[in-house]
Order: C-alpha cells, then structure tokens, then sequence
C-alpha cells in the first residue's frame, strides 16, 4: 500500500514488491523493488529519493539507474534500492521508504513511498570455552610422530598435483580476486575493485564484475591475471556474469533498460541481447551444463520463481510454479534436474524438480533454514548445503536423493558457500572461527575430515571457485 501525504497533491504511486526484507546472514545484501505509476494527468519528469529512517545510514542504500526520469501520462517505472549493512552493525529491524517528486517542481510536489523493514540478522551466540587440557603421556608423541610421518608418505604418493582456487578478499579498500593453491600455497592477487567471478569451463579465464567510477561493469581476463578487458562497456550496471559451457557467451543482469534484465553476449562483448525483455526483475541466470536452457529467478508473478528459456531468450517457462518465494537455482550434472531454495513450507528448505518442473520434491525437512547453495557435486551423486539447524551455519551432505544428511563441517563457528572441487573428493567454503574474527577459505575432504585453512591473514576472504 503507499502512502501519501494529506496536505499535497499525490502525482505517483508507489508501490513495494514486499515490505519485509531479510539480509544475507553472511554478505549482509539485499534489494528492494519498486513500482512507480504516473498518476497526475499529464506527462512529466520524475526523481526518485531513498530516504533512510531513524538509526538507518545513507551510506547502506544504494538507488540502482538513474534517479530522473520520464513519465508518460500513466507511465510506469521500475526502481530498484541495494541494501548493503557493514559488518559491525547492530542486528535488528531498519527502515527505510523510496519518495518521488515531480522535478519541475520538487518542493510542492512530494509522494511518500511506503516503508520497507529490512532485518539485519542476530549473529551466533559465542562458543563455549574449551574443557581443560588433560596431560598428555610423553610416550605417545612418539607414536603420533610415526603415524604422521606413515600417513605423510602415503599422502605424498597418491596425491595428484595441487588444485587452485579463485576467491575474493576485502583489504579494508577494496574487494580483490586472488588464486591460491588449494594446500593454501602461491598467493597472487589478479584484479582489484571485483565485485563477482566464475570460471570458464575449461579454467582458462575468469569473467568477473569491476566497479569502474561507481559502474558495475564485466571484464574477462585469462586466468593468470593478463588480458584484462571490459566486455559489457555500457553506462549502466552490468553484473553476475556466467559463462556458457562452450565458453563461447557470456549471460550477465543488466540495468541499461531500466530494471534487472538477463543479457546474453559473445566471450568478447559482440552482439549483446537482452533475452528475458521482461519489466520486472529477472536475476540470478545459471546456465545448463549441457548448454541448451538457461535457469533464473524473476518476480514477474508477484513473488520469486525459478524460470527456464532457450539461450536465445524463447520459450521462457515457470518452472517451480509455487506462492513462496523459489530462488538460487543449480543443475544437476546431467541437465535433467534443478534443486532450489524455498520458503514455501514457512522457513528455507531444499528442493529438487525435473528441468520441466514435474516431481517438486522436498529434500531436506528441519524447522531450521536450509539453503541450496553450493547444489551438486560434479560426480551428480551428492548435494551440499547451508543450514543453521545446530544454532550456527554448518556445511551439510545429502545424497542426491536427501538421504545420509550428514553435518560436515561440524564447527561452532559459522560456515558458508559449499563449493565441490572438480573430482568431488574435496569441498572449499568460508568459516570465520574463535579465535580468527576474519573470515578465511577452508578446504574439507567431502566427508568433512582433513579440514584445512587455506588463508592466513587480517583480512575477511569470500566465495572460492575451484579451478576447473
């Protein structure tokens, strides 16, 4: 519902996709959406103004495209707020609203949006202390000596050469990508000011969001750094870039028309089309492994749903079809099946579909939140989640079928974005545990042993990738 003021003559309604909001408990992200109607009767030129309430700072929202702009008589536009909250904020409800004025005459002119609640969630209660340590007999260290110097040489002979994982880190200035062997050995830092990576499918190049003068833009570069070039070029945010399995395009969301829609574009930033052509928001594209569908997230049914269309933008289909709010889609390794995380049962659980939406099935069932992220393991037969079902967020597995949930990380500290390494024998994730307040990148065996911190520094590290 919006809300005008009595004293005023009302020229738009404003209208809010929902009125609640829940950050990311681990980036501390969200958006808000908007939908502005010219109702004065005639054609004019509207601003758009976020005005933070009580204890919200300016500094955490962010109005997405232009602020100005034509309305038709009757005309509609679509504006987006990104809510970012800093790290050391408090936990609670904020609020905020999103006002309109008539820009030929701001002063007398002024529609009250209606208020939007974001909640900053509660960070975990501290762990307990450690039991006290119990002597330890001399003689075993001995022991225990031998064992490893056994188990070393064993490791040493079987294991293949070291993978590398891609991630990024805040340095207290700016988000940088960085590549690390995945024993945690040769750091190098490749670009700085990234916002969003992926790998090719070949692990030959990165293709990565850059913040360039306050625009989100998409670059390509090879995986060691060189060759870094901006592919989308264009005024308004591009972001979330992911390759096609033949590494030949590249899908991103786009705000040059507006609102968040899908593009597609060749590797080298020819022939950029906007496939979804939708005015809602459309997000979060993820491409077949067998490169024919594109899955993605739309609110153009009035809630979240999980869509698919060709990869020339037709044939664009509800897929999850559900009330609730369906989002983070991932494939399955052989194309045939989604899984996804819904609230549709009242709080965040995993489900899984055929790519054609028959046989919604509920994998995992924990009055806790459960959340897909992180999705199949390349071998198809294991899925990795998030979940807070222990009081903390730990990495749990599931076979493909929901079966075995097994917690395998198993740590009171809060550990998030499962990712499989190539072979499905290993999985990367980001942990901040006591005493270390930073986050850092861990590398766990798949059934949780052999957990191993891989960065060592001051600075909070997120989202690793193997490469491929």
């Amino acid at each position: 519902m919006s809300i005008y003021p009595e004293a005023q003559a009302v020229l738009f309604d404003i209208t809010a996709a929902t009125n609640t909001i829940i950050l990311d408990n681990q980036t501390r992200r969200g958006e808000a959406a908007f939908t502005v109607t010219n109702r004065s009767g005639r054609s004019l030129r509207g601003r758009a103004l976020v005005v933070p309430q009580d204890e919200v700072s300016g500094s955490w929202l962010t109005l997405i495209g232009e602020a100005e702009r034509p309305f038709n008589i009757a005309g509609v536009q679509q504006y987006s707020v990104q809510i970012l909250v800093p790290m050391d904020a408090a936990a609670g409800n904020y609020v905020f609203r999103l006002n309109m004025v008539d820009v030929a005459n701001p002063d007398d002119t002024l529609t009250q949006g209606p208020t939007v609640t974001f909640t900053v969630p509660e960070p975990p209660p501290p762990p307990p202390p450690p039991p006290p340590k119990k002597p330890f007999p001399w003689w075993i260290i001995a022991v225990v000596i031998a064992v490893i110097v056994v188990i070393g040489i064993i490791i040493f002979l079987l294991t293949r050469p070291t993978r590398r994982i891609a991630y990024t880190y805040n340095d207290g200035a700016n988000f940088n990508l960085a590549i690390v062997d995945a024993n945690g050995s040769n750091f190098r830092q490749l670009a700085t000011n990234v916002n969003q990576f992926a790998w090719s499918k070949d692990g030959k190049r990165i293709v990565y969001t850059v913040s360039v003068g306050g625009n989100l833009e998409v670059f390509v570069m090879n995986a060691d750094g060189s060759n870094q070039t901006n592919v989308s070029n264009n005024a308004a945010n591009d972001y979330n870039p992911v390759w096609s399995p033949d590494g030949q395009k590249i899908v991103f969301i786009s705000y040059r028309d507006g609102n968040s829609e899908i593009y597609v574009m060749d590797a080298n930033g020819a022939n950029q089309t906007n496939l979804t052509q939708n005015a809602n928001g459309d997000f979060n594209p993820v491409w077949s492994p067998d490169g024919s569908k594109i899955a993605f997230v739309t609110n153009r049914d009035g809630n979240n749903e999980i869509y698919t269309m060709n990869t020339n933008g037709t044939g664009q289909v509800n897929r999850s079809s559900n009330p609730g709010q369906d989002t983070v889609p991932n494939w399955s390794p052989d194309s045939r099946k989604l899984v996804f995380s819904t609230n549709r049962d009242g709080n965040n659980e995993v489900y899984s579909m055929n790519a054609d939406g028959t046989i919604q099935t509920r994998l995992t069932n924990h009055p806790a939140d459960d959340y897909s992220l992180g999705a199949w393991s390349p071998d198809g037969r294991k899925i990795a989640f998030m979940s807070n079902r222990d009081g903390n967020f730990e990495i749990y597995t599931m076979n493909a079928d929901g079966s075995e949930q097994t917690n395998a990380s198993d740590n009171t500290g809060d550990d998030y974005l499962p990712q499989w390494s190539p072979d499905s024998r290993q999985i990367a994730f980001m942990s901040r545990r006591t005493p270390d307040p930073d986050f850092d990148i861990y590398v766990m065996n798949a059934d949780g042993g052999n957990q191993t911190k891989i960065t060592d520094d001051t600075f909070d590290n997120y989202f690793p990738q193997w490469q491929p």
